[in-house]
């Protein structure tokens, strides 16, 4: 049984369905029917009995008394977007369901040496290889489960003593700015991570500045010689003085 189905109410199997019907992912599933099962309960009714100032009150309550997450946040906008506008048809809350705006925030680098202390803590050879690449689960074409990873690389964080929130996904980050600080092309890392967009692969620019200060100045290449010397006056040595009534060197020849 898929999580949401254990906690499927008519409407909220309504919503699965018209999510399936758009072959929207089951995790997708789940995170919409949760928030919208937990608008419910909160309000002890049903969606469908509920208006716009009851989606305006449970906002206010995730961001003031359960201080949810901005990603939480927007999460529950899409779900009770979805719900209203698809699943009963009524398109006014598109309009008036507003989202969060999550602060910008680089992601977790590590640096080489605190990768290769966190994969020498993974003892399981299996969970050493999914840190390192992909890999299938019991299944053969069905990957590993996300949660099995995350704690994997938890318990490795903590046993390497590494005072930063590392999850599976730093390590990819890790990579891509790693290769960037060895002279890798941006557009060759953007190739390698998959990414859609070329601006994606340029927060990377932003992570690690530490590998800026061995870069040569721009000075350094001037070429210095074909450039004109200030000489102090002071240390100049003073031309001879010629003498008018002196016979010039024509003269004598």
């Amino acid at each position: 049984m898929l999580p949401f189905q254990k906690r499927l109410t008519p409407i909220t199997k309504r919503m699965a369905e018209d999510m399936l019907l758009r072959n929207m992912s089951v995790r997708t599933i789940d995170s919409y029917t949760y928030h919208v099962d937990r608008f419910a309960k909160h309000f002890g009714k049903q969606p469908e009995d509920l208006e716009q100032e009851q989606i305006r009150e449970f906002q206010l309550w995730m961001i003031q008394v359960n201080k949810s997450s901005w990603s939480q946040f927007n999460q529950a906008v899409c779900g009770l977007r979805f719900l209203y506008s698809i699943t009963l048809s009524r398109p006014w809350v598109v309009q008036s369901v507003p989202y969060g705006k999550r602060p910008k925030s680089l992601p977790t680098v590590l640096g080489q040496e605190e990768v290769n202390r966190l994969i020498a803590c993974v003892d399981h050879l299996k969970h050493r290889a999914v840190l390192l690449t992909l890999f299938p689960g019991k299944t053969p074409n069905v990957p590993l489960h996300g949660a099995t990873i995350q704690i994997c690389c938890k318990m490795a964080t903590a046993k390497a003593h590494i005072n930063k929130h590392v999850t599976p996904h730093t390590l990819r980050h890790s990579l891509a700015t790693g290769l960037l600080e060895s002279g890798v092309d941006l557009m060759a890392i953007s190739k390698l991570l998959g990414h859609s967009s070329f601006t994606t692969t340029m927060i990377y620019l932003h992570c690690r500045r530490q590998h800026l200060d061995s870069i040569p100045s721009p000075l350094d290449w001037l070429p210095v010689r074909q450039c004109p010397m200030w000489i102090d006056p002071s240390l100049e040595k003073p031309k001879p003085k010629i003498d008018p009534s002196s016979p010039k060197s024509d003269d004598l020849a």
